[in-house]
């Protein structure tokens, strides 16, 4: 595959989020599925919780937090979030040209188990998705589809019809939840799917129970493990089973995880692979003096293992030093916990770092639109 080198251009933002519109993700699911669906839209609780339209998110979210941050309690007036209005005021405050978004409820996709109802929802959000955001006449945003991965030829099926149909440009990977890990032969038919369509794939957390922390007490530290930990787990099972190898024009992001984790992944992933080795030939093999963390240098230089990163975070620097290549891409998340002056402070720390002009240029950009395809 050729080397992609990230492209001029300014700020893009490589994973913001919606707040999906139950009602209207409702109105466009079918028979048998909508009347039953509306109906819970009358029950306070499952409104509360989403369940309306996808699993909750767990019981490890309804820990009391205090809401720090001023951005996690009072939203800059026009910036909340929850309609493309809001979203657009919020770029252009900030200055960002471009953003992808992902889900909010949907980040729980992987736990649906009911085959046909998964398929049905998938499309119910795709649409609603690309109606609302895909369409709008800003042309600011783009968006990763839903996948029904509980029946992996679903998932290829819509991951076809998003793609070619409705215009997105990846596709979400649950890092939790789903019957088996991401390196399991079961998801083979999404990846010779996303290797044939030349689309990304993004894998992204949000559910935290199941890691080993299910009797902690308090959030931060759920929130803070939960994600690198999906994370972690998601890129081993790729790695290990040679997933890059077997699809080669597949290209994939590990999202809102920061920056750190890749470091612990490179060296201890070196260091296991190194003292222990593999028997099996379906087992990752590599060759003599090659280290793990040189096979991710190398799918990184090569635009397939791309990794989301905040703006002020401590060792991005370090991990670009580590891997020496622009993987990293600027991710606001917003509206999840940050505001318009919060991502600007942060970028104001991005701009701080120890970083060459060109590394710089690809965080903030660059990475992004090579990754996303979007020029």
């Amino acid at each position: 595959m050729t080397t992609t080198t990230p492209g001029d251009g300014g700020l893009f933002d490589a994973d913001g989020h919606v707040l999906e519109d139950v009602r209207g993700i409702i109105e466009k699911l079918p028979e048998p599925w909508h009347t039953g669906r509306a109906r819970l839209l009358d029950n306070d609780l499952a409104r509360l919780h989403g369940m309306s339209i996808f699993p909750p998110l767990g019981y490890l979210s309804t820990i009391p937090t205090a809401g720090r941050s001023a951005a996690a309690t009072a939203r800059e007036p026009g910036a909340d979030g929850k309609t493309p209005e809001s979203w657009e005021f919020f770029l252009n405050e900030v200055g960002i040209e471009k953003t992808v978004l992902y889900p909010t409820l949907g980040l729980t996709v992987g736990r649906l188990r009911d085959p046909d109802y998964a398929v049905a929802v998938t499309r119910a959000y795709n649409d609603w998705m690309a109606e609302t955001y895909l369409q709008h006449p800003s042309g600011k945003f783009q968006a990763a589809a839903l996948l029904p991965l509980v029946v992996p030829s679903d998932g290829a099926d819509e991951l076809r019809r998003a793609v070619q149909e409705l215009g997105f440009c990846a596709a979400v990977l649950p890092a939790h939840g789903l019957p088996n890990h991401l390196g399991s032969d079961m998801f083979n038919p999404v990846y010779e799917a996303a290797d044939e369509l030349g689309v990304a794939l993004s894998c992204h957390g949000g559910a935290h129970d199941g890691f080993g922390f299910d009797d902690f007490n308090a959030f931060a530290p759920v929130h803070a493990l939960g994600f690198p930990f999906g994370l972690l787990i998601s890129l081993g099972g790729m790695l290990f089973n040679k997933v890059f190898e077997r699809f080669p024009n597949l290209r994939v992001a590990f999202l809102e995880g920061g920056a750190a984790w890749t470091l612990m992944a490179g060296e201890r992933f070196s260091e296991s692979y190194d003292s222990t080795g593999s028997l099996a030939d379906r087992v990752l093999q590599l060759k003599e003096g090659t280290s793990v963390r040189d096979y991710m240098a190398e799918l990184m230089h090569e635009g397939r293992l791309v990794i989301g990163c905040e703006g002020g975070e401590h060792q991005l620097a370090n991990a670009v030093d580590y891997f020496g290549a622009p993987a990293f891409m600027y991710s606001s998340d917003f509206p999840h916990e940050v505001g318009i002056a919060s991502c600007k402070h942060e970028l104001e720390e991005l701009d701080e770092l120890e970083l060459s002009d060109d590394a710089k240029q690809a965080i903030r950009g660059g990475t992004a639109r090579a990754f996303y395809k979007l020029g």
